[in-house]
């Protein structure tokens, strides 16, 4: 998204179910609701968020579930709204 600096990718290991998917943020500003594209439905958790308070950050997190809708978004077949944090890098991993 060259309009908010964000930038997003899956890391696919040779096991797909493995997959992490990157969100990194290079401007100071924070946003709610934004809907990236998701690989496959279900359930995602945030497994790192360098916004945490722990590495000086503001704090802003996914702390609940991301659910995948099945919406197209981003040339992929689900989507969901996330909070993406100010000059950060989160990463979500599909729920077992």
């Amino acid at each position: 998204d060259v309009d908010h600096s964000i930038v997003c990718f899956v890391r696919k290991p040779s096991n797909w179910e493995n997959s992490l998917i990157f969100i990194c943020n290079f401007t100071p500003s924070k946003y709610e609701n934004y809907r990236i594209g998701l690989p496959w439905d279900g359930c995602y958790s945030e497994i790192f968020n360098s916004d945490l308070e722990k590495y000086g950050g503001s704090g802003a997190s996914n702390s609940n579930n991301i659910i995948a809708e099945k919406i197209v978004f981003h040339n992929k077949p689900f989507s969901s709204p996330i909070t993406i944090p100010p000059l950060a890098t989160i990463v979500l991993k599909l729920n077992k």
